[in-house]
């Protein structure tokens, strides 16, 4: 088995070699051949000295596994419960802080952070799976949590760089995405730019694999020595403290070389508990923190807010400040304090809305403040009162640097730190103005959803709730860049169904983009284009047949034209399972499927799905803040712990009323997507379901004779397959995701039966 895990980081390598020879443009291609050429061949020497080497180190590192297996065997009953929970916890606080290192490294990654989250789910999988065999030497995670760093780090730095063809591709392509390539069609000149992210997607697959099999491991062989039920629950409680203290240092805006420092001071421990000794992992652990610690780039200043990372710096021929958001150019800070012909247009720009409602409003609301540029345009044209709301603390603190200091003026300027569309829906006050900031969002609500932080700001609901904060005579105004004529499309109709009488306008300002329009409508009036005539009008050009469909609070894809079943998933799909497969043959040889465990691997796909519905679900009736995703992170954990606790209560004969209750949850749970209860009577419907699946799983898992460790392996296994699910959701919306999930617990009861 340790041969296996060696063969995956061979694949590793190769795979960076090919990565090094994807073409790029700053060299010819007789120079690229030759480099192509030479890289491989490199490989192949390389790969020749090693087969020498070989039996030697899979000699030692048996030899290591073998201890550390006995170390563990060993250990007494009353030490195992504390080592469990420590084991479960640094997977679970890894796995997080993959995820999140991923996100910040590429922008596909914090777009679709589910990725991330399966190939961590097959590593620790993985790694359960092999409980009962042979070791992997935990002493290989630093290591291989340094090679994977050091990696990602040269293929953003270098081999990206200039490249003609770029690792920026989304998988995705049916969704379009503000700063990335996107395609409508699939002809062989899209496949071949998509070659460099499907490298990528497999480098970070296989290295994410090597990383957390050892923690899997490790943790499955602590759990053998317990009780199934007794394991398990101190298993969640070692991931609900892991989670806990990810969400902690996250909130302190902590960078990825403390989470990575406690992980590396995480697995020291171990390895010198458990016989393993430090001087391997203290060089990985040098590794590791040095790349992390290393600058960006020369006046680049970077900052991990709850959400994703954000890069900012001077420019130095305007003094203004330029912000990145997850590695994409998201907003730039500037001065129009003084009037001047250079800023005369973008001034102009960000006052735009003060000129259609024609003087100086009383109250205004800013979404999306961000950096401050629109509060200050607020508060230049005379405005009384603005509440400026911003999600992302990062950014806010930024804007308190800006040059106007629009928010250290606090008789007239409320600053909100809150997800803008809660604010809107809670908010007892009416305004003049209702203005959005460029608001588009690079980064997703969660590790668990590929849900955007804007997604439930662009929906007809989310624009009924700022159109319910306009006073008579009050304008809606809202700017975006648009990617394609369907946006345009989207957000005109969408104004207009609220208003049909007084129709809204739209204006072309460029800004930032030549495809930047604004769109604006007042309640109870006609807004007069003409009063800006430095704008192009383009009202019919958003009267038009293009067919879209409208964004829904149960289908909030804003950035996606029309629902549409993601074919361009199938290759990742493909990618995915091709990868998973020929992983499993080279770690376990000869190990079939076990029947009598599919219903692990059931519960695990349809507890995913009821998580990233409970997620959006929270999230949109509570703000898609980083708390309220905490809170339901924790809650899904507690309730599994809850389930845990009285599983030893329930009897064989129970399972089917347990099976019900779960299916009637469900069935609740979708009936919420219809209607708006709130407070507890919704989080409890939002969260029974979780419940009585870990009911399921704590049952069955009393009543099996293998391993608890197994059956945890194909719960994320099935979980993977979960993950893979919530892409439908770009067709079905997400209240399908809970019949789906029933479907899941369906079958997870009837595999249950026994033969």
């Amino acid at each position: 088995m340790v041969p296996g895990y060696l063969r995956l980081w061979r694949w590793s390598v190769l795979v960076l070699v090919l990565l090094a020879t994807v073409p790029r443009g700053q060299l010819g291609a007789v120079v690229q051949l030759g480099v192509g050429i030479g890289l491989l061949t490199g490989w192949a020497l390389l790969d020749r000295g090693w087969r020498r080497v070989a039996p030697r180190v899979v000699g030692t590192l048996e030899r290591l596994g073998s201890e550390q297996a006995a170390a563990l065997d060993a250990l007494p009953d009353a030490r195992r419960p504390a080592w469990i929970a420590l084991a479960a916890g640094l997977g679970l606080f890894t796995e997080l802080a993959l995820i999140r290192e991923h996100a910040g490294a590429f922008p596909m990654f914090a777009f679709y952070k589910n990725f991330s989250l399966i190939a961590c789910f097959f590593g620790l999988g993985a790694g359960y799976a092999l409980a009962e065999a042979e070791a992997v030497p935990l002493l290989l995670a630093l290591p291989a949590l340094a090679a994977q760093l050091v990696v990602l780090t040269l293929v953003r730095g270098v081999f990206h760089t200039g490249t003609s063809i770029t690792f920026d591709v989304l998988p995705i392509l049916e969704q379009r995405n503000m700063g990335l390539p996107w395609w409508t069609s699939m002809g062989a000149a899209d496949l071949l730019r998509l070659v460099p992210t499907y490298l990528l997607l497999a480098l970070v697959f296989l290295t994410t694999t090597t990383a957390l099999l050892p923690i899997g491991q490790w943790c499955g062989r602590l759990m053998r020595g317990s009780g199934p039920l007794r394991a398990y629950g101190w298993n969640l409680v070692g991931s609900l403290a892991g989670a806990l203290l990810f969400t902690a240092i996250s909130a302190w805006w902590a960078p990825p070389v403390v989470w990575f420092g406690l992980i590396a001071l995480g697995l020291l421990l171990a390895q010198r508990t458990h016989g393993q000794g430090v001087r391997w992992g203290i060089p990985s652990t040098v590794v590791l923190l040095c790349v992390l610690a290393w600058p960006a780039a020369p006046g680049i200043e970077r900052t991990w807010s709850p959400y994703q990372v954000i890069e900012r710096w001077r420019e130095p021929d305007t003094g203004w400040t330029t912000i990145l958001a997850a590695g994409r150019y998201h907003q730039r800070m500037v001065d129009l304090s003084a009037p001047s012909p250079a800023t005369a247009a973008l001034r102009a720009y960000y006052e735009l809305p003060y000129t259609l409602f024609g003087g100086a409003p009383a109250r205004v609301a800013v979404v999306g403040a961000g950096s401050g540029n629109d509060v200050a345009a607020a508060l230049r044209r005379g405005s009384g009162h603005v509440d400026a709301i911003e999600i992302d603390p990062a950014i806010l603190a930024i804007g308190r640097e800006h040059p106007e200091h629009p928010y250290a003026d606090p008789a007239r300027v409320r600053v909100v730190l809150d997800d803008a569309r809660d604010f809107l829906r809670r908010a007892d006050t009416r305004y003049d103005l209702v203005v959005y900031g460029v608001l588009d969002s690079h980064a997703a609500t969660s590790h668990a959803s590929s849900v955007r932080l804007d997604s439930f700001v662009y929906t007809r609901e989310g624009l009924a709730d700022a159109w319910s904060r306009v006073d008579e005579g009050g304008i809606v105004y809202l700017s975006f860049t648009l990617l394609g004529p369907e946006q345009g499309q989207k957000l005109y109709r969408m104004l207009a169904e609220l208003q049909p009488d007084h129709p809204p306008i739209a204006l072309r300002v460029g800004y930032d983009a030549v495809l930047t329009t604004a769109f604006a409508m007042a309640r109870g009036r006609d807004l007069d284009p003409s009063v800006a005539p430095a704008f192009e009008d383009v009202t019919a050009a958003q009267i038009t047949s293009v067919p879209v469909d409208v964004p829904t609070d149960d289908w909030p894809f804003f950035y996606v034209p029309r629902r549409v079943v993601p074919l361009s998933a199938v290759p990742v799909l493909a990618l995915l399972i091709g990868l998973s497969a020929a992983s499993i043959r080279q770690l376990l040889p000869g190990v079939g499927l076990e029947r009598d465990q599919l219903p692990f691997s059931f519960l695990g796909a349809g507890f995913l799905l009821v998580e990233t519905k409970a997620i959006t679900e929270l999230g949109l009736d509570f703000g898609n803040t980083w708390q309220v995703v905490a809170v339901t992170v924790a809650g899904v954990l507690v309730m599994g712990l809850l389930a845990n606790a009285v599983a030893a209560r329930v009897g064989p004969r129970s399972l089917p009323w347990v099976t019900l209750a779960l299916l009637g949850a469900l069935a609740a749970g979708w009936w919420l997507s219809e209607v708006d209860l709130g407070g507890v009577v919704e989080v409890t419907l939002l969260t029974s379901p979780l419940f009585f699946s870990g009911l399921l799983f704590s049952a069955l898992l009393r009543r099996t004779s293998r391993p608890v460790a197994t059956a945890m392996a194909y719960n994320l296994v099935g979980a993977i397959v979960g993950g893979t699910l919530e892409w439908s959701a770009m067709y079905t919306g997400y209240a399908a995701l809970y019949p789906l999930a029933g479907l899941l617990y369906v079958l997870a009861a009837w595999t249950a039966r026994g033969p």
